[in-house]
């Protein structure tokens, strides 16, 4: 049996609650946003009492939101890990990051980045999920810019360059939304990586 999230995949109701709770709290994040979405459309959801989602997260819903912000993030880094462990790292970075439009654009644009939704929602109130969101992207940011480091950029650059992908894409995706139009961020990844390569091929140059 399960129970379905519209757009988006569904849910196994066989998951323990908890899992359950975090994977409807992410899809919920990418169709509505944190304020969007209320506790009973995520018990709803995740087809669970109130009283599993106090037990599994005492700080309500922010701390489930923080949680699925770092399930998010968790399987980002291991992709973006494989990324660069492979022969064309920036081609399959560039693959990677084209997923999050690829599903964008199967569901009409109304699905987004569970992680820029909860960044655009988080207030001064929902410090929990403020500092899940902010960890989050520190160590997006910090595992690409190791990936370039290993190419052989220095740490330095590799970390300006990291915060510019990271920006560009999310800055892409959140306009593509009203644009509706894939090329936005077909383009702006194209063009960064571009960049990236550039120096790389400098670099090359330089140690010749």
């Amino acid at each position: 049996m399960k129970t379905t999230l519209s757009p988006g995949g569904a849910l196994d109701l066989e998951a323990p609650a908890k899992m359950r709770l975090i994977l409807a709290m992410q899809q919920l994040l990418r169709l509505r946003g944190y304020h969007g979405c209320g506790i009973s459309d995520v018990l709803q959801a995740a087809a669970v009492p109130k009283g599993a989602l106090y037990h599994h997260f005492p700080g309500g819903k922010a701390e489930l939101a923080a949680a699925a912000v770092m399930l998010t993030s968790d399987a980002l880094l291991k992709k973006i890990h494989a990324a660069f462990a492979s022969k064309q790292p920036l081609y399959s970075l560039e693959l990677l990051l084209q997923a999050g439009l690829k599903r964008a654009v199967e569901t009409q644009f109304q699905q987004g980045c569970p992680l820029a939704h909860a960044a655009i929602d988080a207030s001064d109130a929902d410090i929990i999920l403020q500092n899940g969101v902010k960890t989050a992207f520190d160590s997006i940011q910090c595992a690409i810019a190791d990936g370039l480091n290993g190419l052989g950029l220095p740490i330095a650059r590799a970390s300006m360059l990291a915060s510019l992908l990271l920006n560009c894409y999310e800055g892409a995706m959140l306009l593509v939304r009203v644009h509706r139009e894939p090329e936005l961020v077909e383009n702006t990844l194209h063009m960064a990586l571009s960049l990236v390569q550039r120096e790389l091929d400098a670099l090359e140059v330089t140690s010749q």
